[in-house]
């Protein structure tokens, strides 16, 4: 009976063990907001005039995630600006293109104003 209470004790502190182990080696989020997953129409103007069409996949504080139509439509670095419709009012947002690949784009956003961030949200 001894043998197996401590046999039992044994798989239990390894299994403890285990589950600190796992939790030491998880992988740090590095992100400094959180992303919300959506699927929203909306454009972005171009400082040349250009708008183009893309759908809005994920955003957070600082950014969004963009799908483009055309694949690799925006440049890394580029200045652009947002536009995003709810009901019949639009907002604009002025952003810089953080990356692309494909038809996906990363967007950070410059400061907004407290007026902007309350429209954006």
């Amino acid at each position: 009976l001894t043998v197996w209470v401590s046999l039992i004790w044994v798989l239990y502190n390894m299994i403890i063990l285990g589950g600190a182990v796992a939790v030491s080696v998880e992988a740090r989020q590095i992100r400094e907001a959180h992303r919300v997953e959506i699927a929203m129409p909306a454009a972005i103007a171009r400082e040349d005039g250009h708008m183009l069409p893309c759908t809005l996949r994920d955003y957070s504080d600082g950014g969004v995630g963009l799908e483009m139509r055309e694949p690799d439509a925006l440049r890394e670095n580029e200045k652009v600006w947002l536009l995003l419709r709810r009901g019949q009012q639009e907002f604009s947002f002025p952003c810089q293109v953080q990356r692309v690949f494909g038809h996906r784009a990363g967007v950070r956003l410059h400061q907004l104003t407290t007026q902007q961030h309350i429209e954006f949200i």
